[in-house]
């Protein structure tokens, strides 16, 4: 599956990129409006992340000379113009679906499934519709696969709980990068309460056990979080 992102934030941009990759998309960015309605021409896109405000070109017109031209692109605007008209606006320019920033990958992730899953009916009312395959995360000697819920390390396949499996997925999702524990509680757990960050350090602990005995792979830094490098 081919996905476009569009949007002058370079570091919205970047995320936004590293999660789909992780996700096993093949992704295609820019921060210019008129490069992106060029390359959305060419016709070989399965979903576009539209950023409204960009230059030269901003995301509704992009949207607009696309379906002018027949170009029935799934688009997803991603913007901070939050008022009810601004929404409007945007799925009558012939968007798919419209999030405002700041929104959260989860939901993003969920929202272009959803747009994709819906294209798919449209195109063949008799194909069933499943979930998009997504590539496993692999680091190193690690896999991550999040369509079957299953991790190995070495090819040895690894059990883990769902809290363990989540927490390593988001570790990995957000490598480079140290995750404190208060977003862990609120990211995996849902909560944003102190009493959980006993939870968040024996889950470290227990998955470390099963994956990571030596702490090469999930790395602490005191005072701070936890980042895989």
């Amino acid at each position: 599956m081919n996905i476009y992102v569009a949007e002058d934030s370079k570091d919205i941009r970047e995320s936004i990129v590293k999660v789909l990759e992780l996700e096993g998309y093949t992704v295609y960015s820019d921060d210019n409006g008129q490069n992106a309605l060029e390359r959305l021409l060419e016709g070989d896109i399965d979903l576009a992340l539209l950023d409204i405000n960009m230059p030269e070109r901003n995301g509704l017109e992009i949207a607009k000379e696309l379906r002018t031209r027949g170009y029935q692109t799934p688009i997803i605007f991603l913007t901070a113009r939050s008022l009810q008209e601004n929404i409007w606006e945007g799925f009558e320019s012939g968007a798919d679906d419209y999030i405002t920033k700041p929104f959260e990958f989860k939901e993003l992730l969920m929202r272009i499934n959803a747009v994709l899953q819906r294209t798919n009916r449209s195109d063949d009312e008799s194909t069933p519709i499943t979930s998009v395959s997504r590539k496993p995360i692999i680091y190193k000697n690690l896999e991550l696969d999040v369509d079957k819920l299953s991790v190995k390390l070495s090819d040895i396949e690894i059990s883990l709980n769902n809290k363990e499996f989540e927490v390593l997925k988001y570790l990995l999702i957000n490598k480079g990068r140290v995750v404190s524990q208060e977003e862990l509680i609120e990211k995996v757990w849902h909560e944003e309460i102190d009493f959980l960050t006993q939870t968040v350090r024996t889950n470290i602990k227990t998955l470390r056990k099963k994956i990571d005995p030596k702490k090469e792979i999930i790395k602490t830094k005191i005072g701070k979080g936890y980042v895989i490098e």
